[in-house]
C-alpha cells in the first residue's frame, strides 16, 4: 500500500472518529488531561 493511501485512510478514520461525537470528544479530553497531569507531575 503506497504511503499516500495509508495517510489518506488514517485521515479518514480520524475525521470519522471526531464526527462520532460526544464519546470521541470525551475520550480525547480525558487523554489530554492525563497527558497534562503527567507533564506537570
Amino acid at each position: 500500500m503506497p504511503y499516500e493511501d495509508l495517510t489518506r485512510e488514517r485521515q479518514k478514520s480520524y475525521e470519522g472518529f471526531i464526527r462520532s461525537g460526544t464519546i470521541g470528544t470525551a475520550v480525547v479530553a480525558v487523554l489530554l488531561f492525563i497527558l497534562v497531569v503527567a507533564i506537570i507531575a
